[in-house]
């Protein structure tokens, strides 16, 4: 358990088991409500994707990414006795260990000590503003600063979003990020990214958008499609 300056828990362990013996993969969970909703923003305005796309393109990251996958399952075995319920997939149920989706679980995972990059903020702030001059746009600006073993540096980015109609959502993101680390010589970079999703049905949704990525070492265009189910609405 990870607890906050009040001694509050941040993030908690359960078992890898439900009562019933059904496996139950994701075993690190933020209890915070300013860390979940922190986070929350940051993931509704795409900040998952740009971690994605860094997994894809930078192996010193990709590493980190498949050392801290490691870590998990061997914290989910210690949570399960010694037996890990769910051998085939790590941090979040995701079987790709490079695959970002979920960054609560990344968060907590970090929290949790499993060295996890993409979860090891030491600060992070945002500010919030819905319904710009009544137009329904809502703007997210945010920042982060981290200094952690694997590297050190800081992170800012501005998105705007609106909701179309109920099931049609439009948003656009660009930032930058300052990276230092032996690990890899792309320490600065720019991104901008646009997406659309579309709920099309009580659980079906489908979203797709483009990324635009300019670094020192690394430049790219990517397109990308999403088809999903969501469990709840």
């Amino acid at each position: 358990m990870s607890r906050c300056e009040r001694g509050l828990p941040r993030a908690i362990a359960v078992a890898p088991l439900l009562d019933d013996a059904t496996p139950f993969p994701t075993t690190f969970w933020l209890t915070c409500p300013r860390l979940v909703e922190g986070v929350h923003r940051l993931e509704s305005a795409g900040e998952h994707r740009v971690w994605a796309a860094m997994a894809s393109a930078d192996t010193a990251f990709a590493s980190r990414l498949l050392e801290a996958d490691r870590a998990y399952r061997v914290a989910r075995a210690a949570e399960g006795g010694g037996t890990d319920p769910c051998p085939s997939v790590g941090v979040a149920g995701q079987a790709d260990p490079l695959s970002v989706k979920c960054l609560h679980a990344r968060v907590a995972a970090s929290l949790a000590g499993t060295g996890d990059p993409i979860g090891s903020w030491n600060q992070m702030y945002g500010f919030a503003m819905n319904d710009i001059l009544h137009s329904g746009i809502r703007a997210d600006a945010h920042y982060s600063h981290f200094d952690s073993s694997f590297g050190k540096g800081d992170y800012q980015s501005v998105s705007l979003s609106r909701d179309l109609r109920d099931s049609l959502r439009l948003s656009v993101q660009a930032g930058q990020q300052n990276f230092v680390s032996q690990l890899t010589n792309q320490t600065r970079a720019r991104f901008a990214n646009g997406s659309l999703d579309w709920n099309f049905a009580a659980h079906y949704f489908l979203s797709g958008g483009v990324t635009v990525y300019r670094g020192q070492t690394q430049n790219y265009d990517q397109v990308f499609f999403t088809l999903g189910y969501r469990f709840s609405k």
